[in-house]
This record gives C-alpha cells, structure tokens and sequence, in this order.
C-alpha cells in the first residue's frame, strides 16, 4: 500500500510522498535555514499539460480548495493563457483569464504582474 502525506486535518495532498532523508540530502549547505512548511500554501501554480489536464483541474483542484489554499493558478503553454482562481466561502471562483500580451496584474498573494507570453517565452 502506497503511503501518502496528508495535512494536519487529514486531507490527503495531491502528488505527495513522504520525505525521506534522500530528499533531504538535495538541501543546499549554504549557511541558510531551510523548513518545511505546515499548512496549506498561500499560491499554487500549475502548468496545464494534455495528459495532466483533468487531473488537474479536477481531482487537484478540488484538494487545493479543501485545504484552503486561496489562490490557484493554472498556465496553459498551449493557449498561452494564464487562469486564475480565488477561494471565497470555501469554493474556487474564476477571477480572471489572461491570453497571450495581456496583462495579469494582482496584490494577492503577493504583488506580480503576468503576461503568459513573456511567462513561457520560446514555449509560447
């Protein structure tokens, strides 16, 4: 049986294992303090692949909005278009589409502005 991390509630985290020392062993020494984080993340970002596309934006989806993670960023090379998804009230809510030179600006989470044509460069 495969085992999988789940957060301190319980919920399972898409894509996850467990860490082992091997994962470890990839830190950087350079002096800096590296932690693991518990909770959810502020922002995820995937990039939307053919093969990955209903996992994604289903069964992904779906767990990223359980764990309360607020926003939700979804790039996809193919339409050189960026979707982006807010959580209010426990739900994702798309709040903006972007396409190719248009512009994607937000405070939340943190202050970036978006262009997916500059964003994947030579893969747009």
């Amino acid at each position: 049986m495969e085992s999988v991390t789940t957060t301190r509630d319980g919920f399972p985290i898409p894509g996850s294992r467990p860490l082992t020392v091997r994962d470890l062993e990839g830190m950087p020494d350079d002096g800096h303090r590296y932690e693991l984080i518990d909770g959810a993340p502020v922002l995820v970002v995937e990039v939307a692949s053919p093969s990955t596309a209903l996992h994604d934006l289903n069964t992904k989806k779906a767990a990223y909005q359980r764990l309360g993670v607020p926003s939700y960023w979804v790039i996809d090379p193919e339409r050189v278009a960026q979707t982006v998804y807010e959580l209010r009230e426990d739900r994702y809510h798309e709040s903006a589409t972007v396409v190719g030179d248009q512009v994607f600006e937000t405070a939340r989470p943190y202050p970036v502005q978006v262009i997916p044509a500059r964003l994947l460069g030579q893969f747009a």
